[in-house]
């Protein structure tokens, strides 16, 4: 018997590509892995930006319905806003036939790069100096599988090539090749940091956003570090259960938003606020 038909195609509606970077979108189709494994039809994503090619968009295969899709721009690609849609055409019924076509329309924003700022570009120095380099990469929900707005983040070791593909901060450490970075991972989506920024915007400018950022980024991608080395250090006595991982991940990063909003009323006061 074959695998049940699928009936939609999702993802966000809406992602901005850096010129020059890589971008991994992550799309759902409610099907099983051999849907498109099997070849009963094929996922494509079409971009009517002038500077991307077919080349230039690389479509994953299908994991528990979760489909990775990657974009490489070039670093003169032209800013603005364009379309992507993926699509599953002309596939196969379970009972034969063709079924309808499945599409998901996105709007793409090509952006110019992000300035690193003079406190990013003295850690790095500082790291390379004083030893243990650490990568901190800002992604959304839907950049890895077993993300949710629950979720504030999480350590991975990452080969410094790769990093430095993702961000050009870190273009200095290419030439460490496969090298392993301790790297931090920020879920943007994260639900009591999205509530933090909303509560905040009528009163932030985006560079004073940014900067909020960084602030929570330190406190809570610290926590989030050393608690990656005491769950290695007890991963050969049988680690800790997914829930109890889960409870101190969100742990180390509420106890950077609660202090927030104490900074904020200071710089206010100060009159450092942006």
């Amino acid at each position: 018997m074959r695998d049940p038909d699928p009936t939609a195609l999702e993802g966000p509606e809406r992602v901005e590509v850096a010129q020059g970077a890589t971008r991994g979108i992550r799309l759902h189709l409610n099907a099983e892995d051999t849907f498109l494994n099997e070849h009963r039809g094929t996922l494509t994503v079409d971009c009517d930006h002038p500077d991307v090619a077919d080349r230039d968009i690389t479509v994953g295969q299908l994991h528990n319905g979760s489909a990775r899709i990657t974009i490489v721009l070039d670093d003169t690609a032209a800013l603005g806003e364009c379309r992507l849609v993926a699509s599953v055409r002309d596939w196969e019924r379970a009972a034969g036939g063709l079924g309808p076509d499945l599409e998901w329309p996105m709007t793409m924003a090509v952006v110019a790069p992000r300035e690193p700022s003079a406190r990013r570009q003295r850690g790095d120095q500082s790291a390379e100096q004083e030893g243990e380099l650490v990568g901190l990469i800002w992604k959304h929900q839907d950049d890895f599988d077993h993300w949710t707005p629950a979720i504030p983040g999480h350590v991975e070791e990452i080969e410094a090539m790769l990093l430095a593909d993702w961000d050009d901060d870190y273009r200095e450490l290419k030439k460490l090749g496969d090298a392993k970075v301790p790297t931090i991972f920020l879920n943007l989506d994260y639900s009591p940091l999205k509530r933090y920024e909303a509560a905040r915007a009528k009163d932030l400018t985006e560079q004073g956003r940014d900067d909020a950022r960084d602030r929570y980024a330190v406190g809570a991608g610290l926590g989030l570090l050393l608690l990656d080395r005491d769950l290695r250090a007890t991963s050969n006595n049988g680690g800790v259960p997914p829930e109890v991982e889960l409870t101190a991940k969100q742990a180390a990063a509420q106890s950077a938003l609660v202090m927030m909003p104490h900074y904020d009323r200071l710089a206010q006061e100060t009159g450092i606020e942006h």
